[in-house]
């Protein structure tokens, strides 16, 4: 199971950015690329854009993928998709709590 972080942010009524955040429930395909924008089809959360930029650099270093298993990095895709493999569900939530600032 990976979590996935939606990064296409939508603005609200007050026009302030927002992410998504869900989970998915069977592994995608090595194959398969997400570039469409459905935070419905993973029961996504919104978090406003201020509290992701806080914690965004302290995840810089957590390997994840963006767009489709194809494509290793680290950190957030911060216009774009990243999947979180269950790998580094840890230390997101490590570095992420640690500190309280969501």
């Amino acid at each position: 199971m990976l979590l996935t972080v939606d990064r296409y942010g939508k603005d609200n009524d007050y026009g302030m950015l927002k992410h998504q955040f869900g989970i998915m429930m069977t592994d995608p395909a090595p194959e398969q690329i997400f570039e469409e924008y459905e935070p419905e089809k993973y029961d996504c959360i919104a978090v406003d854009d201020e509290y992701v930029q806080e914690v965004a650099e302290m995840l810089a270093g957590v390997s994840v993928y963006w767009h489709g298993l194809d494509r290793p990095e680290s950190g957030l895709a911060y216009h774009g998709i990243t999947l979180i493999p269950p790998e580094s569900i840890e230390e997101v939530k490590n570095g992420r709590f640690q500190d309280n600032t969501i």
